[in-house]
């Protein structure tokens, strides 16, 4: 009996980025060679809970997707993540028509207001009361 290494993702829900990792890999097949654990955006609790494992596990400030690639490699960039297990299965993610639909479409929508909001809640930061 073999023990395979599975990849691990932690995404969070309302995530552009998020979910653009997790379009990828469904759209390309992959999603059962990776574990999944959703972490929920309106619980605070669960939220900052993974925020805190994930410091812990990769040593930087937590963001979201994180993938443990392989035992104690972790990636957080989308782009990075998507042309990981691009290469890695001979995958081309221009060929993958719903991921570039979103990637020309919502993604670019989403991002923008990504900004939008951590700009503001930039601003209000600095605010006094």
């Amino acid at each position: 009996m073999t023990n395979e290494f599975k990849a691990k993702a932690w995404l969070k829900s309302s995530c552009p980025f998020c979910f653009r990792f997790l379009l990828f890999i469904t759209e390309a097949g992959l999603l059962d060679q990776v574990e999944v654990v959703r972490v929920d955006a309106d619980d605070e609790d669960q939220l900052n809970a993974r925020r805190s494992e994930l410091q812990q596990l990769t040593g930087e400030v937590a963001s979201f997707p994180t993938v443990e690639l392989s035992p104690g490699q972790y990636l957080s960039d989308t782009a990075g993540l998507i042309q990981h297990f691009a290469a890695a299965h001979g995958i081309s993610p221009e060929s993958l028509p719903t991921l570039a639909f979103y990637d020309s479409g919502m993604f670019p929508t989403a991002l923008a207001r990504f900004r939008e909001i951590r700009s503001l809640k930039e601003q209000l930061s600095t605010l006094s009361v």
